[in-house]
């Protein structure tokens, strides 16, 4: 099996994120030098592929916790990152309202919808 050459010079690094309260499934690692960036899984771990070696900023952020920046020493092959831990976010979240309104065509099309389900039973 031949591989393309973009694959044969490209680096992983693997990683879990955890919070106070366990792992935190998708969170959002990039590397914003790369422009590459994957999400945890449903254990908080991820896997991100690189084509670069030597120092690269990893940026991981969660919802509800503050973002960390941490600085990998990337080697040829397989990288591990380790336990990266965030900590909750200073404050609480303020309240979020969600509103939404039905357009009057949209409730005449429902209603003959309703209308024609009832007369095939």
């Amino acid at each position: 099996m031949v591989l393309p050459a973009v694959f044969a010079n490209a680096q992983t690094i693997k990683g879990t994120v955890s919070g106070k309260e366990g792992q935190l499934p998708g969170a959002s690692v990039q590397s914003p030098a790369t422009k590459q960036g994957t999400s945890t899984d449903l254990n908080g771990s991820f896997t991100l592929n690189t084509h670069t070696t030597g120092k690269v900023k990893v940026l991981i952020s969660y919802i509800g916790h503050t973002p960390k920046e941490i600085e990998l020493d990337i080697k040829t092959g397989i990288n591990d990152a380790g336990v990266i831990i965030l900590t909750p976010a200073e404050g609480q979240l303020g309240e979020v309202l969600v509103k939404g309104t039905m357009a009057p065509s949209q409730i005449k099309a429902l209603s003959i919808k309703k209308t024609l389900w009832l007369l095939w039973m």
